[in-house]
């Protein structure tokens, strides 16, 4: 058995995690409203996305910390011939260090949740030259619900089955164990072929409850609330708006 992390993953990263059909509807629905033309999404992991953001926009920048997550989504632009799909390896709460320029950055599939609140603000605080507006992808762990994206049931400190995939040649399949804390969720997965455990790798996954963030947001003072979206599922989406202050408002006046 070997302890693998995000970056080993990204090997077959795109056979476990597949796109959710929610999102592909929000995109849709944020670039229609705001009139979105160049945008963002971080992180992109093996870009379960890139369809979708290479037809709807004009521009598109993925984002990601892992090279073998770019390296794949590259070799996507190349057999597609694809050229309004930029990628960039980085930490997004460093964003403002890749001098771009977007519409908006959008945050999918808690992909936030894995910076805890202070890098949090941080990513706020980077953002605030880069883009008007800010996507966030949310889900309170506190809710009781199920965190369907990740497959896992409110059940901490035992391995459950979660998910089966096919990698090359061998019958994946995951199970998952959680512990479940105020503040984050502990997750392992493990990875069995038949009786045979290939691999286990663990993360920790910070809860975003809406007032903790509300919070953080206000106290950043970079952007402020548009609109928050609610699920049944218990995820929620909120839409930020850059805060121009007078300065700048004069200056583009």
């Amino acid at each position: 058995m070997k302890k693998i992390t995000y970056k080993e993953r990204a090997m077959f990263y795109a056979q476990e995690v597949k796109k959710n059909h929610k999102n592909v509807k929000l995109l849709n629905t944020i670039r229609n409203k705001y009139n979105i033309n160049y945008a963002v999404l971080c992180p992109c992991a093996s870009g379960l996305y890139f369809e979708e953001f290479s037809k709807l926009f004009k521009q598109s920048y993925f984002i990601d910390i892992e090279k073998n997550m770019i390296d794949f989504i590259n070799e996507q632009n190349k057999a597609k011939h694809v050229k309004n799909v930029k990628t960039y390896v980085c930490n997004m709460k460093d964003i403002n260090k890749l001098k771009i320029k977007c519409d908006c950055i959008f945050v999918l599939d808690q992909g936030m949740q894995y910076l805890d609140y202070s890098e949090f603000k941080t990513f706020l605080d980077n953002s605030y030259l880069v883009s008007e507006y800010i996507v966030l992808d949310l889900f309170n762990f506190n809710s009781g619900k199920k965190l369907t994206y990740y497959d896992s049931e409110i059940e901490d400190n035992k391995f459950y089955f979660s998910k089966k995939f096919t990698f090359k040649e061998l019958d994946v399949q995951r199970y998952n164990k959680h512990i479940h804390h105020i503040s984050h969720i502990m997750f392992w997965y493990r990875y069995f072929d038949k009786d045979r455990l290939l691999y286990e790798t663990n993360f920790r996954l910070y809860n975003y409850e809406y007032n903790l963030v509300k919070k953080i947001i206000e106290k950043s003072n970079k952007f402020s609330i548009q609109e928050k979206i609610e699920h049944k599922d218990g995820t929620y989406i909120i839409v930020l708006k850059r805060i121009i202050d007078k300065t700048e408002r004069s200056i583009s006046e």
